[in-house]
């Protein structure tokens, strides 16, 4: 409970300090609801993950080299 009245006392320090909040955008229908989920730092995917990475899958065009100068 200490800690929870802690971080509210920092809060509002810090709102005192800082500019002012900027507006919450409109939401309209143009915008989509999504869900987050917590990132646990595993580096294996889970289910439903696409992985975009190329380096994978060992396809590509021709490997290119920054040149030094």
């Amino acid at each position: 409970m200490l800690k929870h009245a802690v971080v509210i006392l920092y809060i509002q320090l810090l709102e005192k300090l800082l500019p002012t909040r900027p507006d919450r955008p409109e939401v309209n229908e143009e915008h989509e609801e999504v869900e987050l989920h917590p990132y646990h730092g595993s580096s294996a995917s889970g289910p439903g993950e696409d992985d975009d990475d190329d380096d994978e899958m060992g396809g590509g065009g021709p490997k290119v080299q920054c040149a030094h100068q």
